[in-house]
């Protein structure tokens, strides 16, 4: 006895239609409820902590941003040197002006400079000097 074909048509129709409901579940795209916009968040002002790291101690080191003056009384004998800020952070981003020289001598080195906003995440830049000076601009934005 063979069987009845309609009916082994029927199951292999039963078992199509069962792999094929969490096959539509994977594949379509569904909506997300979106949440409140990241900028939003972003935009206003931040308890920001700020550290500069340095391999070798700059002789003079100048952290800007706009016309505000960071680490300007820091003592440059030791890595990290750090600051609490409260700074504006727009949606699209901040800048900051980093400036330092280094005694004659000293080999290249890294300048690193970390910022952490309350609710934030934290952002690090490098950058190398070349020769005994490092002139700077580092931006960092947040979405």
């Amino acid at each position: 006895m063979r069987g009845y074909p309609p009916i082994h048509l029927l199951v292999l129709m039963l078992a199509f239609g069962a792999m094929a409901v969490p096959l539509v579940n994977l594949t379509t795209a569904r909506t997300v409820a979106a949440a409140a916009p990241r900028a939003e968040q972003v935009a206003g002002m931040h308890k920001t902590h700020l550290a500069l790291r340095f391999a070798h101690a700059p002789k003079s080191i100048s952290l800007k941003m706009g016309e505000r003056e960071f680490f300007r009384e820091s003592a440059l004998n030791a890595s990290p040197i750090e600051t609490q800020a409260e700074l504006a952070i727009p949606t699209d981003g901040i800048e900051f002006i980093l400036s330092a020289e280094w005694p004659d001598g000293t080999p290249d080195t890294a300048l690193t400079l970390e910022v952490e906003p309350d609710g934030l995440d934290t952002k690090t830049e490098t950058r190398w000097s070349i020769g005994t000076t490092l002139t700077e601009v580092i931006s960092f934005q947040w979405k």
